[in-house]
């Protein structure tokens, strides 16, 4: 437990550790899917209730071939689903100044959610539904650092965490066929879709869920709610220390740099976008990791907060830069986006973490 506690202390967040590690029993619900075992515990604060579902699957093995592609429903099973334990963190780079915040379990296959419900655990009940995108530059982070019971039990509301693809993992775009990105957008999208199909059997509201999220975070369900094929999935947006931005969308050049770069770092031909694609499928975690190391391409010259793997115009999810298609008021993103309830802000301190990113040369001057 202590180590959870610093690892959310370390993090820029909303939650605080509240609930106790003395498990009192376990509780089985059914979902569409099959059944689903998770824990109950007591909340230090108040001695009340508290379940929840650790590592649930929302997507198959995004590993092999299906590395990136996008993701697809998970298979429905027979037997309980353990969902007492979190499942593995997406594969990121963590250097050694923020080496706390390094996950002890990474693996491809990552894409799992979290869910917490307050004080009594009933279907129908009807509980408003929180859906929580973590930050980290789309580069680092996991749903699981953060403990959900304090907005949990005091704002008498369901809480979803997940993961998502990180890095190159989520975001490596050739403005071709063979690599067209946005992976972990899809991803959030599929755990979304999940949540909406599922979240009534653990009690939640599938008409009443709000989307919200720090830095990357914020980023992330701003994103989202320029997407028309999400309506229904959510209903209110909060988007904390980071909004889409017409420089947050790869331009052209911009893969074409990243792609330079990539190719002169791997052996991988360079003539036939599938066969780069296969290549890097083939390659190791560590080797794509290491190859794409953000912070190893910092300059002593200006600072870098965006890595070269962000969203893109995919064609599917944003058929243009979808800012452009805000504008048009008589577009389809501009009308989904209207419909949505949307509070921006930012967050207390997080200028601290300019530090852990900037090259050292730079902290000198």
């Amino acid at each position: 437990m202590a180590e959870r506690t610093l690892k959310t202390l370390l993090v820029i967040g909303l939650f605080t550790i509240g609930s106790t590690t003395d498990e009192k029993d376990n509780i089985v619900v059914d979902t569409k899917l099959g059944p689903v075992k998770g824990t109950v515990w007591k909340y230090e604060e108040t001695g009340e209730i508290i379940y929840e579902f650790r590592g649930i699957p929302y997507a198959k093995p995004t590993t092999g071939a299906k590395r990136f592609t996008k993701p697809e429903p998970v298979d429905p099973w027979k037997n309980t689903l353990d969902a007492s334990a979190f499942g593995a963190s997406c594969p990121q780079y963590v250097p050694d100044e923020m080496a706390d915040l390094k996950p002890e379990n990474m693996a491809e296959d990552c894409l799992f959610l979290n869910i917490f419900v307050p004080r009594k655990l009933k279907p129908g009940k009807n509980l408003s539904v929180m859906f929580w995108i973590h930050g980290g530059g789309l580069m680092n982070g996991n749903g699981d650092v953060f403990d959900g019971s304090l907005l949990t039990m005091q704002g008498d509301v369901i809480l979803v965490t997940i993961n998502y693809r990180l890095g190159i993992f989520g975001f490596l775009a050739l403005d071709h066929p063979a690599a067209l990105g946005n992976y972990g957008i899809w991803d959030q999208k599929l755990a979304l879709e999940w949540v909406h199909e599922n979240i009534e059997s653990f009690g939640g509201n599938p008409d009443s869920v709000t989307i919200f999220g720090e830095s990357a975070g914020g980023w992330s369900v701003s994103f989202q709610s320029l997407i028309p094929s999400n309506k229904g999935l959510f209903h209110r947006v909060i988007a904390q220390s980071g909004v889409v931005t017409r420089a947050g969308v790869l331009s052209k050049q911009m893969i074409r740099d990243a792609f330079k770069e990539l190719s002169e770092k791997v052996s991988c031909p360079v003539d036939d976008m599938y066969k780069f694609t296969d290549c890097l499928r083939d390659m190791s975690i560590e080797k794509l990791l290491n190859e794409t190391n953000f912070f190893a391409s910092m300059s002593n010259e200006a600072l870098k907060f965006n890595s070269e793997y962000q969203p893109a115009v995919d064609g599917e999810l944003y058929k243009k830069n979808p800012l452009f298609l805000l504008e048009d008021s008589s577009s389809e993103v501009s009308q989904f986006f209207r419909s949505l309830d949307f509070m921006a802000g930012t967050t207390s301190n997080e200028g601290n973490l300019v530090p852990m990113i900037t090259h050292p040369g730079l902290q000198e001057i």
